[in-house]
């Protein structure tokens, strides 16, 4: 049998026994471990059915987006009987056993103990991301299971760096908190810890051939957008009084978007129909789900110019957008340092 972690499939198979929103293994409920050790007890002796639980870690990079990069892990499988063996009652196996599925699943997929340290870890990802770029590392992006590793190693270095200079780690600490705090102020998100920047597998293009490329383009995505915008714009009109919590937003949109979009664009096919006739509502009817995807593809690769565009009032802001940079700078010199000294202590831990 499979159990995983963080996934958004029956509790039965999810030893957590719900989905949340957090980048952490929740306790365990005793529900796999019980169901196990029961089959596997309940068998003949000649016959033994020889039970093993396959732990699953499910990261997801931007986990209230939809359509969000994900990692799954599989780890070892787990002999029960094994645990039934070393027990000494079944009620002391399914302890044993959930403590090892836990202990399991802490090591295939990202567990940051406190809440609160959240945004930090995604903060200090996005900027060692950043470090890794500039010394010519991850050439194209990482994919969901490198992403996920550099996680783990912040994770990781975080908790040994606060055990060998606590003070230095709380100054450090209290400066990333001010930085995010400044982007939030800003308009420049970071008010939900995501693990990945939507935008970061961008066109291999720079300079002049990027803005031909994103000109060429434009008309295919104003088409996509033209013909999404009443849909888009009705799902996020149902969303508002609804006051989902993060965990249930990506759900929502895939269920109830599906419903809205199918229904929008099945009124402009119509409505394509009867004033052009049904060979061009065919083909219209086909390209709108490309055209809708491409658009927000678009609209990923020029978010930046967006944030110009809506910001009227973005040149008031100047001093503190370059005061920003500064101190990211700073900042990433910062973690390099400790990024040196951190790869140093696993190597020393490695041989010890």
């Amino acid at each position: 049998m499979r159990c995983g972690a963080r996934g958004g499939r029956r509790a039965g198979d999810l030893p957590e026994g719900k989905t949340h929103g957090h980048l952490r293994i929740e306790p365990l409920k005793t529900g796999t471990a019980r169901i196990a050790v029961a089959a596997e007890t309940g068998a003949t002796t000649r016959r033994r059915l020889g039970v093993r639980i396959v732990p699953v870690g499910i990261t997801y990079l931007v986990r209230h987006a939809f359509r969000s990069d994900i990692h799954v892990a599989f780890g070892p499988p787990i002999e029960v009987a094994e645990e039934v063996a070393a027990a000494g009652d079944e009620a002391q196996a399914v302890r044993a056993l959930t403590t090892r599925i836990g202990d399991a699943l802490r090591e295939l997929a990202v567990h940051v103990e406190k809440t609160e340290d959240e945004r930090l870890i995604a903060q200090v990802t996005a900027i060692v991301v950043g470090i890794r770029a500039d010394g010519g590392l991850d050439a194209g992006g990482q994919s969901p299971a490198e992403r996920t590793a550099l996680v783990r190693r912040v994770v990781d270095a975080y908790r040994w760096f606060a055990e060998v200079e606590p003070a230095r780690t709380q100054e450090l600490r209290e400066r990333l908190e001010r930085f995010m705090e400044e982007r939030e102020a800003l308009g420049l998100g970071g008010e939900k810890p995501a693990l990945q920047h939507r935008g970061e597998r961008r066109l291999p293009l720079r300079g002049t051939p990027r803005i031909a490329v994103l000109v060429a383009a434009a008309p295919l995505a104003g088409f996509g957008l033209l013909t999404s915008v009443v849909p888009h714009a009705m799902l996020r009109l149902l969303m508002q009084p609804l006051r989902l919590s993060t965990d249930r937003v990506a759900l929502f949109k895939l269920l109830a978007g599906a419903v809205i979009f199918a229904a929008a664009y099945a009124v402009e096919t119509v409505a394509v129909a009867r004033l052009f006739g049904v060979v061009p509502a065919v083909v219209f009817g086909v390209s709108l789900v490309p055209a809708a995807l491409f658009a927000r593809r678009y609209l990923i690769e020029t978010r930046l110019h967006r944030l110009q565009i809506r910001s009227l009032g973005a040149w008031r802001t100047q001093g503190r957008l370059e005061a920003l940079r500064s101190e990211r700078r700073a900042l990433a010199e910062a973690l390099t340092e400790l990024r040196v000294r951190y790869l140093d202590h696993v190597v020393q831990r490695s041989r010890s």
